[in-house]
């Protein structure tokens, strides 16, 4: 008799672990919509930013590149994604498309 005690206590402990997986699966769902709203989304943000800024650029704008060089854009090859960027009087470089960091705006502009 005491053999199906144990047997039936035992198996009444088992069950109640299950709650414990349940409960580790909603931890696991909340930190990852936490992740989400705290890194993916601005991330996501940020590169929907940059593309309508590289999408947007065009002859005439004052840019700067990653690297840190500053000039103008005389020309844009659309099929290469290769911007042509004057940086100095007769002197023209050719980028990709990716290398431009930002357009220059406002005070930066004037001088």
């Amino acid at each position: 008799m005491d053999a199906l005690r144990l047997l039936a206590l035992g198996s009444s402990q088992g069950s109640g672990s299950g709650g414990g997986g349940m409960g580790f699966l909603f931890l696991l769902a909340a930190l990852f919509f936490i992740w989400w709203f705290l890194y993916l989304g601005p991330q996501m943000k940020r590169q929907k930013k940059r593309d309508a800024l590289l999408k947007a650029l065009k002859k005439g704008d004052r840019v700067v590149t990653r690297g840190g060089l500053m000039g103008v854009i005389v020309g844009i090859k659309e099929k290469e994604n290769i911007v042509v960027v004057r940086i100095a009087e007769n002197v023209k470089v050719e980028l990709m498309r990716a290398a431009v960091e930002g357009v220059l705006g406002g005070e930066e502009e004037k001088k």
